[in-house]
């Protein structure tokens, strides 16, 4: 049962899509958090049938996440500054400093998501055994 969960369904895709994160890319960061939100929502929902599902481990799956989701956050502000200056509604003079230090905030944020991105592996289902032994349940 493990196995297949692993394997075959969102914990595969979230290990693909980690491998693909890339520090000057933080599409590829948004793209591994959704696929992680879902991960997420069905190691909830499995909660009783996944070893080691505790309260305490998917409340670090839920902070690993929001280190993305902040990302993500000031991505989407930056995006509507910028659009805001190309729609002439704001002039590059008034938020210049703005858009640099959310721009520095992104930086910040990515190195201390990449930091940390290895901490995936910790959210296996079957960490505190190995996948053979989960297979064989």
């Amino acid at each position: 049962r493990v196995a297949l969960f692993h394997e075959l369904g969102p914990a595969a895709r979230v290990a693909r899509l980690r491998r693909q994160v890339r520090r000057l890319d933080t599409a590829t960061i948004h793209r591994t958090r959704v696929a992680f939100k879902n991960f997420r929502y069905l190691c909830e929902l499995f909660q009783p049938l996944l070893p080691d599902s505790s309260p305490t481990r998917l409340r670090a799956m839920r902070d690993w996440q929001s280190r993305m989701g902040q990302i993500q956050d000031v991505e989407v502000l930056l995006g509507e500054i910028e659009c805001s200056v190309r729609h002439g509604a704001v002039s590059v003079t008034s938020v210049k400093r703005l858009h640099a230090a959310l721009a520095q905030r992104v930086v910040l944020l990515v190195n201390r998501f990449i930091s940390t991105a290895d901490r995936l592996d910790q959210f296996k289902p079957w960490v505190g055994e190995s996948p053979r032994a989960a297979r064989s349940k």
